[in-house]
């Protein structure tokens, strides 16, 4: 199989993510956000990236079952070369956020953008409502344990956020 050729039914081979999109006019501007979903969704450039494999479809005939076991087996899966190049400049963002924008693009989706949120340091807590304290060898506290957590335009603070992904989400100022 040629590399330009898309395994995956929806884009026909040999087409740039602009072309193969509906309505598509050589002086139509491509969104991004359509880019990523061509890319993800339907030719899987994530999976190509890591040389997985791709499985023919499962025969319900007998007869053709035998022909299927003896000739055919599982084929590399290859996506159209642009869509390597929207995969690999995708990987340059930070690993949380790589991951954010793949999810979001297989799935067709946009992230929620937490309006009003902002980063904060919240105590935790034990099971009666109080901070939890932080000991040294000789059981003296020296502090209390926080986490990063995001506060939402609400007044509701999450816990247990990652850094990384409240500054991937977080609307820049």
């Amino acid at each position: 199989m040629a590399a330009n050729q898309s395994v995956k039914a929806g884009t026909p081979p040999g087409t740039t993510p602009a072309r193969s999109m509906p309505g598509w006019r050589d002086t139509d501007v491509v969104d991004i956000e359509d880019v990523l979903i061509w890319a993800y969704r339907y030719q899987q450039a994530d999976l190509a990236a890591r040389g997985s494999w791709v499985r023919p479809a499962k025969v319900s005939s007998l007869a053709l079952l035998q022909a299927e076991a003896e000739c055919s087996g599982p084929v590399p899966h290859v996506c159209h070369p642009d869509a390597d190049w929207v995969h690999a400049a995708v990987l340059r963002l930070s690993r949380l956020q790589s991951a954010l924008v793949i999810h979001h693009g297989k799935m067709g989706t946009r992230p929620d953008w937490l309006p009003g949120a902002r980063p904060v340091m919240a105590a935790l807590v034990d099971g009666r409502g109080n901070p939890r304290r932080l000991y040294d060898a000789n059981r003296h506290v020296i502090g209390h344990v926080v986490r990063a957590a995001v506060e939402l335009g609400d007044g509701v603070v999450m816990v247990g956020w990652d850094m990384d992904v409240v500054s991937a989400c977080l609307p820049l100022r």
